[in-house]
């Protein structure tokens, strides 16, 4: 049997020390814990989206399956400064969260710093009021971006005798960018200041995009608006009769006429019609506006109804 024995000149202390110490550096830094993935939180119908906000940490998303979240446990959520993703799995037709009518309650409100993004995409979110955005309020020095979603019958209420601003969804971030969202039947309760402040989105500061919207009735008030600076753009949109007041919103490439939803007075009924402007061989642009997808025969035809509020206006 050998023995192998080493020749080299023994090392000298000072050098011996040194490279221990940088052997334990090395070894510290594979055992310190590195940045986790994001985590996944699921909601169930039955649950309240809150929970999942609560448990999610900055960067993690919620994500919540088809069901109707209504009620006190889904209303005034609030993403708690953190920057989450908010996502639903089947959509703005099957994931519907608020109230069945008129409340003095925001729906959501989410807040994120510099270099932060939150993101809301695939909800209808429905009958919030707030003095700023009775659906949606977003705030901060980050970004938001909301996608995919319709805001149905929220109000910007009085306080202290002033209008609301923003019946759907008020931004006072340094970035917003709403794209591919139905508007419908939202609007600012009556007060001394009203237009320009967004029947359906009001701003304050900052930059707002809006993409591929569509806009159904915001009860007389210009649909965009702000009285307190910033910069809105609306591009390839499709607003009912009350467009953005140009003081309050650039219009790029934007169509002024009914977007054709099938019973846009309902909850529920914003899909569109087979003959909408928002459909891609309908528009100028070869693109689809607004969140939700074909649901009923043309406009201009009688079909069968399919909802209290068709019947109603089926007989009149």
């Amino acid at each position: 049997m050998s023995r192998n024995v080493s020749r080299d000149p023994p090392v000298p202390v000072s050098l011996a020390m040194g490279t221990l110490r940088t052997a334990l550096v090395v070894a510290l830094t594979l055992l310190a814990p590195t940045s986790l993935p994001a985590a996944v939180y699921e909601i169930h119908e039955g649950q309240s989206i809150q929970l999942g906000l609560d448990a999610a940490a900055p960067g993690d998303t919620v994500l919540v399956h088809p069901g109707l979240y209504f009620g006190e446990a889904n209303m005034d959520m609030t993403f708690r400064e953190k920057p989450l993703v908010l996502r639903s799995v089947a959509g703005p037709a099957q994931t519907v969260v608020g109230s069945t009518m008129p409340q003095n309650v925001r729906v959501l409100s989410a807040t994120c710093e510099p270099g932060e993004t939150i993101v809301i995409d695939g909800f209808t979110f429905a009958y919030g009021g707030a003095h700023e955005g009775g659906g949606l309020y977003l705030s901060g020095g980050g970004t938001a971006v909301v996608s995919n979603c319709c805001l149905f019958g929220c109000r910007g209420t009085v306080s202290d005798d002033l209008s609301g601003y923003g019946g759907a969804v008020y931004s006072n971030m340094a970035s917003t960018t709403i794209t591919n969202c139905t508007f419908a039947g939202n609007r600012l309760s009556d007060g001394w200041a009203r237009p320009p402040c967004g029947g359906a989105i009001g701003y304050r500061g900052g930059v707002v995009t809006i993409e591929r919207c569509a806009f159904w009735d915001t009860g007389g008030d210009d649909a965009v608006g702000s009285l307190f600076g910033g910069t809105a753009t609306a591009v390839n949109c499709v607003f009912d009769s009350e467009a953005p007041d140009p003081s309050g919103c650039d219009v790029v490439d934007c169509l002024v006429r009914g977007p054709n939803l099938c019973d846009p007075s309902v909850l529920g009924g914003q899909e569109l019609c087979s003959d909408s402007v928002c459909l891609p061989g309908q528009n100028p642009w070869r693109v689809h506006v607004g969140a939700l997808d074909i649901g009923c025969g043309p406009c201009n035809t009688v079909v069968e109804p399919r909802s209290w509020g068709a019947i109603k206006a089926f007989y009149r």
